[in-house]
């Protein structure tokens, strides 16, 4: 980790650069890729850990977010509701792992700031909502957003639970390296040559580096490293 030196700002960095690393450690969590929930901190436990006791990957917007940013890479070529039926079919495929639902969630600020730069995203939104509570997953968050970092995480096999039942204290929290794979994924079962996994996961990080700037601009920045054991290297990244 970085060597803070000298003055108030170096002491507080280094004051919330312990307080995340206590967060991490007592909320660290064994993850897998079959479902994908968005990073908004407010997630309780019950709607993020499966029967198992595992999280589910965490990425901005949950499945629309993963989606606008194939539609993004797309061009128009084939069209938003093509890419969104092309995804939804790419679900439910054995090799890509998921529980074959579209996960939301109500009065997500990621689907709404991707909606108010590209409008057309609203028709797709609306044939989300369509679907059956078998094909999707639509979670009701509560209560006023309370995040104190962001958590962008580099695991395939760990994460962290982004809200403390006891304290309240919430980061917003983002698997990077299991949204890269769902990407990949999904990518392998679209067969559109035009499209890929680089190009959607940069207009991905685009859209999701957007969103943050508005909902959260001041807030301090951690990458969390985990090994395979679920040690962990905590980096601020501003």
């Amino acid at each position: 980790m970085p060597t803070w030196e000298g003055g108030s700002e170096a002491s507080e960095m280094t004051k919330e650069v312990e307080k995340t690393r206590k967060f991490v450690r007592e909320s660290r969590v064994a993850v897998d890729n079959s479902r994908v929930e968005c990073i908004d901190g407010r997630f309780r436990r019950d709607q993020i850990l499966d029967r198992e006791g595992r999280g589910a990957t965490r990425a901005a917007g949950g499945d629309f977010g993963v989606l606008a940013a194939f539609i993004a890479a797309d061009g128009g070529k084939v069209g938003p509701r093509g890419i969104y039926e092309r995804y939804r079919v790419a679900l439910d495929h054995p090799d890509v792992g998921r529980d074959g639902r579209f996960h939301i969630h109500a009065g997500c600020g990621h689907i709404r700031v991707l909606i108010e730069d590209n409008p057309q995203l609203q028709e797709v939104l609306s044939e989300v909502h369509k679907l059956g509570e078998d094909k999707k997953s639509e979670a009701i968050l509560e209560g006023p957003h309370n995040e104190k970092g962001v958590l962008i995480i580099k695991s395939s096999q760990w994460s962290v639970n982004s809200r403390d039942p006891k304290t309240g204290e919430e980061y917003f929290t983002e698997d990077e390296k299991l949204t890269k794979e769902l990407i990949e994924k999904v990518n392998g079962k679209m067969s559109l040559p035009h499209i890929t996994p680089g190009r959607v996961w940069s207009h991905y990080e685009r859209q999701r580096n957007n969103t943050l700037s508005q909902l959260a601009p001041k807030l301090p920045r951690f990458e969390i490293a985990f090994d395979s054991a679920g040690k962990f290297r905590l980096t601020p990244l501003k």
